[in-house]
């Protein structure tokens, strides 16, 4: 497991996107204990979503 610092760390962004990611659900396998996080080791960064705008 992993922390959110580790994690941001590994996928080269910052800790605040790994925890909207995480209150958004989009990282698999992560847990809330207490008021931290703790994110699988092998969990993958989520893919970038597109926006669907129209021209």
């Amino acid at each position: 497991m992993m922390s959110v610092e580790t994690a941001a760390k590994k996928w080269r962004i910052s800790s605040q996107r790994v925890r909207q990611w995480l209150a958004a659900g989009r990282i698999k396998g992560a847990v809330k204990v207490g008021r931290d996080w703790v994110i699988p080791q092998l969990a993958k960064r989520p893919k970038k979503k597109l926006n669907g705008a129209k021209a």
